[in-house]
């Protein structure tokens, strides 16, 4: 009885409580020899099929759950990704462009007018290095290249973090509240004159190309009449001339 019981207690055990082929696997291994597990039997519906079949299930949900979470995790990242990349190529405020871009670089170029000129006041390039040229090309490209990012900016600030403009606070003078008012009434305008900026930087482009002393002068009277243009309509137009 005890021999019949033992067969009966392992017939219970094997089938329902080991993966099939598993006491088939390791006698094998034993013997040095690779057996491959025998097909689960039973009949569809039967206590071991059924078992199986959540098993499977679970797996099943397990990787759908996997994949849901990566592609979750993917969408995040690149999300992310743009916010970082937003926030990297977010354009300067008008008075960072200014201080930072448009009046050192507009400097320079007016700068070269001097030795564009002989003492007599009139256009000579004779006096012109390559350096000088170099430089007239370098400050050009700096100044168009500065435009773009202002223009094209959806929304355009003319400071952050209570930054004041140049002479804010002094009669006759704007403040940035009131710029940025002037702005945003009519921001084509702006962007139209801004564009005004980057031509000028295109005719010193031209003059240096050339080496033409001429040309220099008359990207100087452009390069003044751009900014001359801008800062009487956004920055102090209460001072603009009364119409006669």
């Amino acid at each position: 009885m005890l021999r019949l019981r033992t067969k009966a207690a392992l017939s219970r055990l094997t089938p329902a409580r080991q993966p099939p082929g598993l006491i088939q696997n390791k006698l094998a291994a034993r013997g040095g020899r690779h057996v491959q597990a025998p097909a689960l039997r039973g009949k569809t519906g039967g206590p071991a099929y059924r078992r199986s079949s959540l098993a499977v299930e679970r797996i099943m949900h397990t990787k759908r759950v996997g994949v849901g979470l990566a592609v979750g995790l993917i969408a995040l990242a690149v999300w992310a990704g743009r916010e970082v990349s937003t926030a990297a190529t977010a354009a300067p405020t008008v008075h960072e462009w200014m201080t930072g871009a448009a009046a050192p670089q507009g400097a320079i170029l007016q700068d070269s007018v001097l030795k564009a000129m002989n003492d007599q006041g009139k256009p000579d390039a004779s006096a012109m290095t390559a350096a000088d040229w170099a430089q007239i090309i370098a400050a050009a490209q700096a100044l168009k290249s500065s435009v773009g990012p202002i223009v094209d900016a959806p929304v355009l600030r003319v400071v952050s973090g209570g930054v004041k403009i140049q002479d804010e606070g002094t009669e006759g003078s704007s403040t940035a509240a009131q710029v940025q008012g002037f702005i945003d009434k009519d921001r084509p305008g702006f962007n139209t004159l801004a564009q005004g900026l980057a031509a000028s930087a295109d005719a010193f482009l031209a003059a240096a190309d050339a080496k033409d002393a001429a040309k220099v002068l008359d990207a100087s009277t452009a390069l003044d009449a751009a900014c001359q243009a801008c800062h009487s309509k956004f920055w102090y137009p209460q001072q603009a001339p009364a119409p006669q």
